[in-house]
């Protein structure tokens, strides 16, 4: 016959392992988001800039009040506002996940590849360089690149655990 305490035992142990498996979920939710949200800023700062470039309409519609593609473009152009926050987050998400990564793995790898990816993108977001429209989305494309660099790697590593 079992105990009360045995009862009472077993369904504490059940509900700390269904908080330990949430919070495996988030933690395997954040691990997958950083790479992703790091390629999609790539691909924006590399396509905005070559966008504007190219596409004479977009340079139209931001001249002209009454082009019917004003408002997109006017959209497009107040999306850099919000850089800040998504390097922001994905620098947050990445973080986490690689100190994750290295309590598993201890390798500093892709803790380096951190390291200089947060470098260029202060260098990037800083107004303590004059640097132009060109430099900044290829110094914002490169910390990108390197931030995927850096959680694929650690997503090697721990594979291999």
């Amino acid at each position: 016959m079992r105990s009360l305490l045995d009862v009472l035992c077993y369904n504490i142990t059940l509900k700390m392992n269904t908080v330990e498996r949430q919070k495996r979920f988030w933690w395997a939710v954040a691990d997958r988001a950083g790479p992703w949200l790091a390629a999609v800023c790539a691909l924006h700062c590399l396509a905005l800039p070559i966008a504007l470039a190219l596409n004479a309409s977009i340079a139209v519609s931001l001249l002209s009040w009454r082009h019917p593609y004003h408002g997109v473009a006017t959209f497009v152009l107040s999306l850099g506002r919000w850089e800040t926050l998504g390097v922001g987050l994905s620098l947050a998400l990445s973080f986490a996940s690689l100190a994750l990564g290295f309590m598993r793995h201890r390798h500093w790898q892709p803790a380096a590849w951190l390291l200089a990816s947060t470098v260029v993108f202060m260098i990037a977001l800083s107004s303590l360089l004059p640097i132009g429209l060109w430099e900044h989305a290829a110094l914002m494309a490169s910390g990108s690149l390197l931030l995927l660099g850096a959680t694929l790697h650690d997503r090697r590593l721990r594979k291999h655990c």
